[in-house]
């Protein structure tokens, strides 16, 4: 792996352990709502990385967290839509 994509999966890890750890104290057990809130914090941080830190837009494959070759925040849409995905089924 090179640094990038351990940076992707150090921001999933970072973020998305203390926030199940948070969800579950709190008495969330979906996993829906888990997905949703994961997606939009994890996008939040890698476009803010982006931006700030590389100063390059979404769109550069170049720099950013990645994971499996695909920049993070992509991955952070898809969680957010299968996690509504889950709410829907689950309803």
């Amino acid at each position: 792996m090179d640094a990038l994509n351990c940076l992707g999966v150090f921001m999933f890890v970072a973020i998305g352990i203390p926030l199940m750890l948070v969800m579950q104290s709190l008495g969330y057990e979906s996993e829906g709502a888990f997905m949703i809130v994961l997606g939009v914090m994890v996008g939040a941080a890698d476009l803010s990385l982006r931006r700030y830190f590389f100063g390059v837009g979404k769109w550069d494959r170049e720099r950013g967290a990645r994971f499996l070759g695909l920049p993070i925040w992509l991955l952070a849409v898809a969680w957010i839509v299968l996690g509504a995905v889950y709410l829907i089924r689950d309803a």
